[in-house]
């Protein structure tokens, strides 16, 4: 059987084919329509949701990047409050360093402070060096009598007038009277140190400048008075602590 005679097909044949054929092209062409119309609409639907999602991505972002934003400037404000507490913690450690040595000079003046009222509270003691410069520097000097005396209500000049009695009497020196009896002064001077009184300038006692220089290398300045009871008395005065 060839081509043609598969053609040859009668006139009611090819009138059913071609009704068919054009019923299939209206399908086609309303299935094509539907198609199309489906295909424009899920993709406007589409572009309209990936639209809306870049437009909340976006909007994400920008609150994203403003988030951010508020947080560097955060952190710019904490740094800044940061410096500005180190600075404050910087001034308060040197405040109380400053104190503290402030306080630490106070204790030391406070310390000596103390040992002078100690030192001067303390009374007066002949130690055996001074002792022992005092009689070394009268060595070849005359001796001769000396009265002693202290100042009146002064417990510490009496009982120091006793030592330089003593040490006196040690080195050579004869005491005029009793030995144990003291004298004393009131208003006299001096009123703090030693003094040594003789007669007067003409008549005062050969052993009397020597006397004085025994006293000097022990660091005690005396002060020279004229009026001494007796001629050819030297009179050692013991006043108060200086």
């Amino acid at each position: 059987m060839n081509l043609l005679s598969f053609l040859d097909i009668s006139l009611e044949t090819a009138n059913k084919f071609y009704s068919w054929g054009w019923k299939a092209s209206f399908a086609g062409a309303a299935i094509t329509l539907i198609g199309v119309s489906l295909l424009m609409w899920g993709t406007r639907v589409r572009d309209h949701d990936f639209e809306s999602n870049v437009s909340q991505l976006n909007t994400d972002a920008a609150k994203a990047n403003e988030r951010a934003a508020q947080l560097e400037s955060d952190a710019a404000k904490a740094k800044e409050k940061t410096a500005t507490l180190e600075i404050d913690v910087a001034k308060t450690k040197e405040s109380v360093a400053q104190a503290n040595e402030r306080a630490a000079q106070a204790e030391r003046r406070a310390a000596e402070a103390n040992l002078e009222l100690a030192k001067f509270k303390a009374p007066r003691i002949l130690s055996e060096a001074q002792k022992a410069t005092f009689t070394k520097s009268l060595e070849g000097a005359p001796r001769g009598r000396f009265f002693i005396m202290s100042k009146s209500g002064d417990d510490e000049a009496r009982l120091f007038a006793i030592q330089i009695r003593d040490l006196l009497l040690s080195t050579g020196y004869t005491y005029k009277g009793p030995v144990n009896v003291l004298g004393w002064f009131q208003n006299d001077e001096p009123r703090k140190g030693i003094a040594i009184r003789v007669g007067s300038v003409e008549k005062q006692p050969p052993y009397s400048g020597a006397l004085q220089r025994a006293f000097e290398s022990i660091g005690i300045e005396p002060l020279i008075q004229l009026g001494a009871f007796e001629e050819g008395v030297v009179d050692v005065k013991i006043g108060s602590k200086p």
